[in-house]
């Protein structure tokens, strides 16, 4: 495969079940989705929620070939509207390699999210982050960043 095709959704939040429906006809397809997450810590009660969106709200990438089959039409049920087209009514055509960058790019930013996600949540269950430097007195680590010799009381 080679192109992508760009199918549009009615209304946001269709775009897992459109694309589960393309799927359902043979074609590949592809919904980009951003990670998300909310840690709050009160007196009382700890919440910790993970979630994702899609990055393009509305849009889902399917393989070129669905443009031209009937039975696209049929999903209207599933939040189908149409498929994005230039000037002259072609279905627009996404390279296979601009998608694949694209949806790396955003996996790599989900990696580092679920990382700081899961680095919070750590903290809140101990009651105190990794951090090694976190227990130093801040003259200590002063000193230290600045290269000089830390002053003991019995120095002075």
């Amino acid at each position: 495969m080679t192109h992508w095709c760009i199918a549009r959704t009615e209304e946001d939040g269709q775009e897992r079940g459109l694309a589960t429906a393309i799927a359902d006809l043979g074609f590949l397809t592809s919904v980009p989705e951003l990670s998300r997450f909310r840690v709050r810590n009160s007196r009382w009660k700890k919440q910790h929620r993970f979630w994702s969106r899609p990055v393009l709200p509305g849009i889902v990438f399917a393989d070129y070939a669905c443009a031209h089959d009937a039975r696209l039409q049929d999903l209207t049920r599933q939040g189908f509207d149409s498929l994005y087209r230039d000037m002259t009514q072609v279905p627009l055509k996404v390279p296979h390699v601009a998608l694949l960058e694209f949806v790396n790019t955003i996996e790599a930013e989900n990696q580092r999210i679920e990382r700081q996600y899961r680095r919070l949540i750590d903290k809140h269950r101990t009651g105190r982050s990794k951090n090694k430097w976190e227990n130093v007195p801040r003259e200590e680590l002063m000193a230290r960043w600045l290269g000089i010799q830390g002053i003991t009381e019995e120095a002075a």
